[in-house]
C-alpha cells in the first residue's frame, strides 16, 4: 500500500555545511537501501547494483558543490525524486530513461537504420 505522506518531509533548510552533509548522506543511504525495492516495484530486469551505480554517479556529480543554498536545493530535488520513485509517481519509462542517461549507465537500444537514414548520411 502506498502512503504518499509517509515519505514527505517538511522543507527545512540546513543551517550549516555539517548539517547539510548529514542530510545528504541520509538521502544517499535511503536511495542505496531502496534499490532492491525499486527493482521489485517497477518489475525491472536489471540488478539493484545498476541502480546503486547510477545513484552514486548522480551524487558524485555534485560532490564538490560548496554553496549552502545550492546544496539545500539539490537536497530538496533529490528528496522529491526519491519520493516520486518510491510512491510510483514516476513511471517505468521515466525511470529507465533516468538510469540510461549516462555513458557509463545502461545501454540504450540501438535504433535500426532505415533506408532514408542511410541515404541522408551518404553511406552505401
Amino acid at each position: 500500500m502506498i502512503i504518499p505522506t509517509m515519505l514527505a518531509e517538511p522543507v527545512k533548510w540546513a543551517a550549516t555545511n555539517a548539517e547539510a552533509r548529514k542530510k545528504v548522506l541520509h538521502l544517499y543511504r535511503r536511495f542505496y537501501r531502496g534499490a532492491p525495492t525499486i527493482v521489485q516495484i517497477f518489475e525491472l530486469e536489471i540488478p539493484a547494483s545498476s541502480i546503486r551505480t547510477r545513484v552514486r554517479q548522480e551524487f558524485e556529480r555534485y560532490r564538490y558543490v560548496e554553496d549552502l543554498p545550492a546544496i539545500n536545493v539539490l537536497y530538496a530535488k533529490g528528496q522529491m525524486q526519491y519520493q516520486e520513485v518510491m510512491n510510483l509517481w514516476m513511471q517505468k519509462p521515466q525511470l529507465m530513461k533516468y538510469l540510461a542517461d549516462t555513458p557509463n549507465g545502461l545501454p540504450l537500444p540501438k535504433k535500426q537504420e532505415t533506408f532514408m537514414d542511410k541515404f541522408l548520411s551518404g553511406s552505401p
